[in-house]
């Protein structure tokens, strides 16, 4: 699979996912918490059988076997004074890129943003998919709710960072790109 091919359909993912999220808005629906949304976009991008062949990766350290989708794959720089962890994360077939991790995603579901907390948290997945020493081509971060927040949420990469993808995802909204 080409670049852009992958692209697709993992975005075709997010907004089947997010149709999914939007439909069941009770508090007893399928997703009950940000594992079970990643868990289902695991399951959503994996059924292209692409993303779960096992190949020859070549690292700094030499050749080993690799398959492209990842849960919880580690990042190069340190958040918090460990190393951080992508949601979800696809490798790049295309060994002459400069970049290791095609995809990176990161999901959070926060029905308010009404402590500081929150937006904490927020911020520091954007900065960690939008750092480049983490070496992520096609940063995304979708951020779901039941509820429309009661403001424009508007988030900013600072100027030394790569811009990410950010969707906003509720049921009054739908899926919209912010």
């Amino acid at each position: 699979m080409q670049q852009q091919e992958i692209i697709k359909h993992v975005t075709e993912c997010v907004h089947e996912l997010a149709h999914i999220f939007n439909r069941f808005t009770g508090r007893f629906g399928p997703f009950q918490s940000e594992g079970d949304l990643r868990a289902y976009l695991y399951y959503l991008i994996s059924k292209n059988p692409f993303f779960l062949n096992i190949f020859d990766y070549k690292g700094e350290e030499g050749v080993f076997k690799n398959i492209y989708l990842h849960a919880e794959y580690s990042t190069f720089c340190r958040v918090k004074k460990s190393i951080g962890h992508l949601d979800l994360a696809i490798i790049d077939p295309d060994e002459k890129s400069p970049f290791d991790t095609l995809i990176g995603i990161e999901i959070k579901w926060r029905d308010s943003l009404q402590n500081s907390k929150d937006l904490l948290e927020i911020r520091q997945d954007l900065l960690k998919l939008s750092n480049p020493k983490n070496e992520i081509s096609y940063p995304i971060l979708l951020l779901f709710s039941r509820k429309k927040y009661p403001y424009t949420l508007t988030l900013r990469v600072p100027p030394n960072k790569k811009n990410c993808t950010v969707y906003q995802i509720n049921p009054e909204v739908g899926i919209r790109q912010i």
